[in-house]
């Protein structure tokens, strides 16, 4: 039909430069700039020494200053001479001060974030014979519990030794919790042993073995009152004025 009429089949259109401007794209970027040279090692050398210097005067100076105004080098010498015992209790102490004045800038949760908090890291775990239901949520700072876990070794045998895990609030502070830590589960280990209740055939729920662990509880609480009680009526003159206080309030 093209033919016949006496029309081009292929029609070629020239374009004017006049319209296209911008540079043509191609997949080929230009070569990567050579990297500049490296600086001379004397003049390295010297900024690197006038940075120490500098870093070093501006230490000295801010440590000057700091001791002239709040007494540092008499708190060295303190902790110097101090017992071992009573520095780390001051060591404690001061971090124990850190730690509340951190935590007072914390807002507390409203009910609704606390929900929330709450169902996002709930889970359930369910197995042939026992139902778990697990809930995690951050602590309070400062975090006053800690936690133990170990075995008593007492079988002398892998298979048959007895595991213990344990957490423990800390009522009265850190302290409570870390001497808690140390004291518990040896005093409760003992009581099992010394009764008998690892050599027993295992049976679950063991009431024998619940009521060796209660009276462990109250033996610990026990002594610890004890020797509290006996400090208190001893003639320590130190110790009779903070009693007193304590039970004012």
């Amino acid at each position: 039909m093209a033919r016949s009429f006496g029309l081009p089949i292929h029609r070629t259109v020239l374009h004017s430069r006049r319209r296209y401007t911008t540079p043509p794209k191609t997949y080929f970027q230009p070569l990567d700039q050579p990297p500049p040279p490296p600086p001379r090692t004397s003049f390295r050398i010297l900024r690197w020494s006038l940075f120490g210097v500098t870093a070093f005067g501006i230490g000295f100076y801010m440590h000057a200053y700091l001791s002239a105004r709040f007494g540092l080098d008499v708190l060295e010498e303190l902790a110097g001479e101090m017992d071992p015992q009573d520095a780390t209790a001051m060591q404690g102490a001061l971090q124990d001060g850190v730690e509340v004045a951190q935590a007072r800038v914390v807002h507390a949760f409203t009910h609704e974030q606390a929900t929330a908090v709450l169902r996002q890291r709930a889970g359930v775990a369910v197995t042939p014979t026992v139902v778990s239901h697990v809930c995690q949520s951050p602590s309070n700072l400062p975090c006053e519990d800690t936690w133990s876990s170990g075995t008593y070794m007492y079988l002398k045998d892998a298979a048959k030794d007895w595991s213990e895990w344990a957490i423990f609030d800390g009522h009265a502070g850190t302290r409570t919790s870390q001497a808690l830590k140390e004291i518990l589960p040896v005093v409760v280990g003992e009581k099992l042993w010394e009764s008998g209740c690892m050599q027993r055939m295992y049976v679950a729920n063991d009431q024998r073995v619940w009521r060796v662990i209660q009276n462990a509880f109250k033996y610990l609480d026990e002594e610890v009152l004890g020797e509290a009680k006996r400090c208190l009526e001893d003639d320590q003159d130190g110790l009779r004025p903070g009693g007193e206080g304590q039970l004012a309030e």
